[in-house]
């Protein structure tokens, strides 16, 4: 009450300082009386409809206005009223989206988003890695102070500057513009690499409001190289009898001519990973073998 004289406290019929806020659902709190300068704060624990459960359920302005109205008790007859807005700008919440890929052709080669071993590029040791990444607004609110960070490379990548991203905006960043993302012999060993980027960004229209982290994976499988052995012998005594690898002179077998050879071919495979399509050649022989499978 900043006016001169007391409001009344009376019966609703009477008179009496009532507080009204359709919007919210309050209709004639009753709040007594008020004497000159008398001041009452009203929060939800005195008016449950103050605590404006979900008031931002969808995004916009709203305002809600409260009136107070009050009968004078020196001057019948003469009320006292006055209002006051209350405002609130209801915004979606930030979002941010963030894709790391890998290739094994250098900066310019095809680069795969692989997230698993499934879909994770299979190269053989030693071999390098270049990685990418991609970070994305997907969202309504624009986006400030965007990081990127990945501990899991060799040299670890920590805050990495994106700035802004507008709505809707992608940037992508390579081994040009973050040097971490290559990695000389990556490959070294036969094992499944996983390194996992990750990046946050905060709302340019609330303050504190933040995006993130999120994350995503760039997976590589290192397998050994493939390796092969063949092994040519020779027997002059028919198939059954002893075969010798004569690699040389030394080594073969001395017949009187004529003679006849027979040959056998062992074909090995000493290393670690399964061949397939196999195929035998020896264009040296009367009759040549051509890709014998």
């Amino acid at each position: 009450n900043d006016g001169s004289a007391p409001l009344l406290d009376l019966d609703p019929e009477a008179g009496s300082v009532f507080i009204n806020d359709p919007q919210l659902g309050i209709v004639n709190y009753d709040l007594g009386g008020l004497a000159v300068d008398q001041e009452v704060v009203l929060t939800s624990g005195n008016i449950t409809e103050l605590g404006g459960t979900a008031r931002c359920a969808t995004a916009g302005s709203k305002n809600n206005i409260s009136t107070a109205t009050g009968t004078c008790s020196v001057a019948e007859g003469i009320t006292a009223s006055a209002s006051d807005n209350a405002w609130i700008n209801c915004v979606p919440p930030p979002q941010i989206q963030i894709i790391k890929e890998i290739s094994v052709d250098g900066e310019g080669g095809p680069y795969v988003d692989a997230n698993d071993a499934g879909s994770a590029p299979v190269v053989e040791y030693p071999s390098d890695a270049w990685y990418r990444i991609k970070v994305t607004n997907p969202g309504a609110v624009a986006l400030t102070n965007v990081v990127i960070n990945d501990a899991t490379l060799p040299v670890p990548i920590v805050n990495f500057a994106v700035g802004d991203l507008a709505i809707g905006e992608t940037k992508t960043f390579a081994a040009t513009q973050i040097p971490a993302l290559y990695v000389q012999n990556r490959c070294t060993d036969a094992i499944t690499l996983t390194n996992t980027a990750s990046t946050q960004g905060e709302s340019a229209l609330v303050a504190g409001s933040i995006a993130g982290p999120v994350t995503d994976p760039a997976v590589l499988v290192c397998v050994p190289p493939p390796q092969i052995e063949i092994i040519k012998e020779i027997s002059v005594d028919g198939e059954g009898g002893p075969y010798v690898d004569a690699n040389d002179a030394g080594s073969a077998p001395v017949v009187e001519y004529p003679s006849d050879a027979w040959y056998r071919i062992k074909v090995t495979n000493p290393g670690a990973i399964a061949l397939e399509n196999v195929v035998i050649n020896d264009a040296t022989l009367p009759v040549p073998i051509v890709n014998f499978a």
